[in-house]
Protein backbone atom coordinates (compact mmCIF):
# COMPACT_ATOMS: atom_id res chain seq x y z
CA UNK A 1 0.00 0.00 0.00
CA UNK A 2 1.38 3.40 -0.97
CA UNK A 3 0.75 6.86 0.42
CA UNK A 4 0.89 10.28 -1.21
CA UNK A 5 3.55 12.91 -0.53
CA UNK A 6 4.13 16.29 -2.18
CA UNK A 7 5.91 16.23 -5.53
CA UNK A 8 8.33 18.97 -6.59
CA UNK A 9 5.42 21.36 -7.13
CA UNK A 10 3.86 20.68 -3.74
CA UNK A 11 1.00 18.59 -5.13
CA UNK A 12 0.12 15.48 -3.12
CA UNK A 13 0.50 13.00 -5.94
CA UNK A 14 3.88 11.36 -5.40
CA UNK A 15 3.17 7.75 -4.50
CA UNK A 16 5.66 6.33 -1.99
CA UNK A 17 5.72 2.95 -0.30
CA UNK A 18 4.45 2.81 3.24
CA UNK A 19 7.42 3.37 5.49
CA UNK A 20 8.30 5.15 8.69
CA UNK A 21 6.76 8.62 8.68
CA UNK A 22 9.30 11.43 8.65
CA UNK A 23 7.81 13.02 11.79
CA UNK A 24 8.86 9.92 13.74
CA UNK A 25 12.48 10.98 13.19
CA UNK A 26 12.07 14.22 15.19
CA UNK A 27 14.97 14.20 17.65
CA UNK A 28 13.19 15.69 20.67
CA UNK A 29 11.04 12.86 22.02
CA UNK A 30 8.61 15.16 23.85
CA UNK A 31 7.96 17.12 20.67
CA UNK A 32 7.68 13.95 18.58
CA UNK A 33 5.18 12.37 20.98
CA UNK A 34 3.07 15.55 21.19
CA UNK A 35 2.77 15.70 17.40
CA UNK A 36 2.10 11.97 17.10
CA UNK A 37 -0.72 12.29 19.65
CA UNK A 38 -2.41 14.89 17.47
CA UNK A 39 -1.89 12.98 14.23
CA UNK A 40 -3.13 9.70 15.71
CA UNK A 41 -6.04 11.21 17.70
CA UNK A 42 -4.47 10.25 21.01
CA UNK A 43 -4.64 13.81 22.32
CA UNK A 44 -6.78 15.36 25.06
CA UNK A 45 -8.52 18.09 23.05
CA UNK A 46 -12.28 17.98 23.67
CA UNK A 47 -13.08 16.64 20.20
CA UNK A 48 -11.44 13.34 21.22
CA UNK A 49 -11.58 13.45 25.02
CA UNK A 50 -15.36 13.83 25.07
CA UNK A 51 -15.77 10.75 22.89
CA UNK A 52 -14.57 8.69 25.83
CA UNK A 53 -16.85 9.93 28.60
CA UNK A 54 -20.09 8.46 29.88
CA UNK A 55 -23.02 10.01 28.11
CA UNK A 56 -22.78 11.01 24.51
CA UNK A 57 -21.49 14.49 23.76
CA UNK A 58 -22.20 15.23 20.12
CA UNK A 59 -19.20 16.43 18.14
CA UNK A 60 -20.69 19.87 17.53
CA UNK A 61 -21.11 20.29 21.31
CA UNK A 62 -17.49 19.62 22.23
CA UNK A 63 -16.87 23.32 22.76
CA UNK A 64 -13.45 24.87 23.17
CA UNK A 65 -12.66 25.20 26.86
CA UNK A 66 -10.59 28.30 26.16
CA UNK A 67 -12.90 30.45 24.04
CA UNK A 68 -16.23 28.60 23.92
CA UNK A 69 -16.63 29.57 20.27
CA UNK A 70 -15.77 26.47 18.25
CA UNK A 71 -15.27 22.75 18.61
CA UNK A 72 -12.06 22.18 20.55
CA UNK A 73 -9.83 20.37 18.07
CA UNK A 74 -6.08 20.68 17.58
CA UNK A 75 -6.75 22.72 14.43
CA UNK A 76 -9.07 25.11 16.26
CA UNK A 77 -6.77 25.63 19.24
CA UNK A 78 -3.64 25.89 17.11
CA UNK A 79 -4.93 28.21 14.39
CA UNK A 80 -8.26 29.82 15.34
CA UNK A 81 -8.82 30.05 19.10
CA UNK A 82 -8.64 33.54 20.60
CA UNK A 83 -9.17 32.38 24.18
CA UNK A 84 -5.58 32.96 25.33
CA UNK A 85 -3.07 35.56 24.19
CA UNK A 86 -0.25 33.04 24.62
CA UNK A 87 -1.64 31.07 21.67
CA UNK A 88 -1.22 34.11 19.43
CA UNK A 89 2.37 34.50 20.60
CA UNK A 90 3.12 30.85 19.83
CA UNK A 91 1.42 31.12 16.41
CA UNK A 92 3.45 34.17 15.47
CA UNK A 93 6.68 32.45 16.47
CA UNK A 94 5.73 29.32 14.50
CA UNK A 95 4.95 31.43 11.42
CA UNK A 96 8.28 33.25 11.73
CA UNK A 97 10.19 29.99 12.20
CA UNK A 98 8.49 28.48 9.15
CA UNK A 99 9.28 31.47 6.94
CA UNK A 100 12.92 31.24 8.05
CA UNK A 101 13.24 27.45 7.87
CA UNK A 102 11.30 26.68 4.69
CA UNK A 103 11.77 27.73 1.10
CA UNK A 104 9.38 30.30 -0.35
CA UNK A 105 7.92 27.54 -2.49
CA UNK A 106 7.18 25.43 0.61
CA UNK A 107 5.66 28.39 2.44
CA UNK A 108 3.44 29.18 -0.54
CA UNK A 109 2.33 25.54 -0.78
CA UNK A 110 1.47 25.46 2.95
CA UNK A 111 -0.51 28.71 2.66
CA UNK A 112 -2.36 27.52 -0.44
CA UNK A 113 -4.19 24.94 1.67
CA UNK A 114 -7.91 25.53 2.13
CA UNK A 115 -8.90 25.53 5.80
CA UNK A 116 -7.14 24.72 9.04
CA UNK A 117 -7.17 20.94 8.55
CA UNK A 118 -5.39 21.29 5.23
CA UNK A 119 -2.87 23.74 6.72
CA UNK A 120 -2.05 21.25 9.46
CA UNK A 121 -1.62 18.42 6.94
CA UNK A 122 0.66 20.56 4.80
CA UNK A 123 2.74 21.76 7.76
CA UNK A 124 3.38 18.14 8.72
CA UNK A 125 4.00 17.03 5.12
CA UNK A 126 6.84 19.52 4.63
CA UNK A 127 9.98 18.01 6.09
CA UNK A 128 11.49 21.45 6.78
CA UNK A 129 8.55 22.50 8.97
CA UNK A 130 7.61 19.32 10.80
CA UNK A 131 10.14 19.77 13.64
CA UNK A 132 8.83 23.30 14.25
CA UNK A 133 5.25 22.05 14.23
CA UNK A 134 6.16 19.31 16.72
CA UNK A 135 7.68 21.88 19.07
CA UNK A 136 4.53 23.99 18.71
CA UNK A 137 2.36 20.92 19.44
CA UNK A 138 4.32 20.26 22.61
CA UNK A 139 4.20 23.88 23.80
CA UNK A 140 0.45 24.15 23.24
CA UNK A 141 -0.10 20.80 24.97
CA UNK A 142 1.88 21.98 28.00
CA UNK A 143 -0.17 25.18 28.20
CA UNK A 144 -3.43 23.25 27.84
CA UNK A 145 -2.40 21.16 30.86
CA UNK A 146 -2.27 24.38 32.89
CA UNK A 147 -5.39 26.01 31.44
CA UNK A 148 -7.94 23.19 31.38
CA UNK A 149 -8.71 19.86 33.00
CA UNK A 150 -6.33 17.97 30.73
Amino acid sequence: MDRLEPDGNGVLNKSVPVMMRHYLRIANSKHRVALARVLLSGHRYAIEALRRVEGIVERENRWCRLCGVGVESPEHVWFECRGRTELGTLRRRLALDITKGCSQREVNWILDGQGVCEHLKRLVAVRNSVTMVAQFAYEVEELMKVWVDW
